[in-house]
């Protein structure tokens, strides 16, 4: 099914495009004095309790929330990837893949986990560089 945007809805996409690249232009005046003012707005930002609040929730929402979708993809995704390649109940498979996280967890604590993280981007992107030239070289 094709989008078909009206004319409103091309003037709300415009207008928006305008103010925000307004507020970059008239900001990046300020933000061409230094290079502090540049990468840390010259560290004039309010702080305080607001400030607090919204760095708490921002860090709860991103714990909590986005961290368990994620969490739930990458488990989902494993259960899938363990039933098609041995035959396994998705019950059974979760059981396995979280015994296996905890033991190596418990066993080598923070290292274990990012070394193990490592491994896993190392064969996540070789088998991603793998199927990108699979492609290229099929078509």
């Amino acid at each position: 099914m094709e989008a078909r945007l009206s004319g409103l809805d091309y003037g709300i996409i415009g207008g928006y495009l305008v103010f925000a690249l307004s507020i970059g232009f008239i900001l990046g005046r300020k933000a061409s004095q230094s290079l502090t003012q540049y990468l840390a707005a010259g560290r004039e930002l309010p702080g305080g309790k607001p400030a607090d609040i919204l760095w708490g929730f921002r860090s709860l929402y991103g714990a909590l929330v986005v961290n368990s979708i994620v969490m739930g993809w990458v488990i989902h995704a494993m259960v899938k990837i363990i039933r098609t390649t041995f035959g396994w109940e998705p019950l059974t498979a979760l059981t396995v893949l979280i015994a296996i996280t905890f033991l190596y967890t418990l066993a080598a604590g923070l290292l274990g986990i990012v070394l193990t993280d490592f491994l896993q981007f190392a064969l996540a992107m070789t088998g991603a560089i793998w199927l990108a030239l699979a492609a290229l070289v099929g078509h």
